[in-house]
């Protein structure tokens, strides 16, 4: 078999386009052994979407403060706004890190046969200005 047919019967057998990560839900997590959710709130001037006393989580002893931006566009559009807000708080965030806070963005997408993720240069300038690590979770569930 030549290269030829061998391209041919590769595309026969897959029937491949690319579509873009469908964004679900975006995060910003605080955590800190001794982190008090109220006093997290106060200095950032947002409630928690969720959030745990230190020892009272299931998953681990810290304290954890959480607020989740809901989504439902493809990532990029919806990326450069949520980036936007979380950039306000980011000298708060600063102080609290310099403290010992570890703090971390997830950014959750459903994605597909063929999905691709592909972020803008103006989402990387954002993401690389805050500063705050950036945790990628994916759902490759069928719906």
């Amino acid at each position: 078999m030549d290269h030829e047919q061998g391209a041919e019967n590769l595309s026969e057998r897959f029937d491949y386009s690319e579509k873009p990560w469908y964004l679900d839900e975006i995060s910003l997590t605080l955590t800190h052994p001794d982190l008090d959710p109220d006093r997290i709130t106060d200095l950032i001037g947002v409630p928690p979407s969720r959030f745990a006393r230190p020892g009272t989580a299931i998953q681990t002893t810290e304290g954890v403060w959480t607020v989740d931006f809901r989504c439902r566009a493809e990532l990029d559009d919806e990326l450069i706004d949520i980036l936007k807000k979380i950039q306000e708080y980011s000298p708060r965030i600063d102080q609290l890190i310099s403290f010992g806070v570890k703090a971390q963005i997830s950014i959750y997408g459903v994605v597909r046969d063929g999905s691709t993720l592909r972020f803008s240069n103006q989402s990387l300038e954002k993401l690389a200005a805050i500063k705050i690590p950036v945790v990628l979770i994916l759902n490759a569930n069928d719906r």
